[in-house]
């Protein structure tokens, strides 16, 4: 089974109807104590779902749609979790939009605003719903990326070193195709820092997180870019 983002398995993928799920999701309300009859079971569930699109909402980057610092932060140490009992490992990878500063002076935050959105368009394209993609703030993005064996025999059959080779060269890819695209304002740029979490040594988002900033930030200086630009 493929598992989507955000994804809720409920007994309705195993051949029952939602109708029929959500009578015995009543009926377990009542019989808990939790609820006095069904008018108040129908209440309860209304409000979880309530509070569930209010909790999805303010996970979100309203401009790109993405998960955002917040929801990044919530949901990463699930991920962790989840990689910890696959006994697999990850990748955290950190991005910064190069000379986006630049881009917001010269023409504008309409299309810096545009560009951020390109940007996040470019990593949902790179990489999978499953993996979690966020944009933590300003110019900066995350993805944290389960690594699986899907992804090894990928790596091996494109004769690269491992998964991360393939995923370096996807983003270049994608962020060269639409570079090439005629009378555009603004080149696409992206300095980049991943470190590897391994569930046999794992440790706190924020340390990885913190690894992967590290990273990315030699990347910019390598390139002459200050972080304050």
């Amino acid at each position: 089974m493929n598992l989507e983002e955000g994804e809720i398995i409920s007994s309705s993928k195993f051949g029952e109807s939602s109708e029929s799920f959500h009578k015995a999701e009543i009926q377990k309300l009542i019989k808990s104590g939790r609820a006095t009859d069904s008018r108040h079971a129908r209440t309860i569930l209304a409000a979880r779902r309530l509070a569930e699109r209010h909790k999805q909402r303010a996970e979100k980057d309203h401009l790109t749609g993405l998960y955002n610092r917040n929801g990044f932060f919530e949901r990463a140490p699930e991920q962790l979790e989840l990689i910890n009992r696959l006994r697999t490992t990850a990748l955290l990878v950190f991005l910064d939009f190069d000379n986006f500063k630049q881009i917001n002076d010269r023409l504008g935050h309409p299309v810096g605003d545009q560009a951020l959105i390109e940007v996040a368009d470019v990593l949902k394209e790179s990489f999978r719903k499953i993996d979690l993609i966020a944009r933590l703030g300003g110019d900066e993005f995350g993805v944290l990326a389960i690594e699986t064996e899907e992804d090894k025999a990928e790596a091996k059959d494109k004769e690269k070193r491992d998964n991360l080779e393939v995923i370096k060269d996807r983003l270049e890819e994608k962020i060269e195709e639409r570079n090439r695209r005629k009378d555009r304002q603004y080149q696409l740029s992206l300095s980049m820092g991943v470190t590897r979490y391994d569930s046999q040594e794992p440790c706190l988002i924020d340390e990885l997180l913190a690894r992967a900033d590290r990273a990315m930030y030699e990347q910019k200086r390598a390139k002459g870019i200050l972080r304050s630009e």
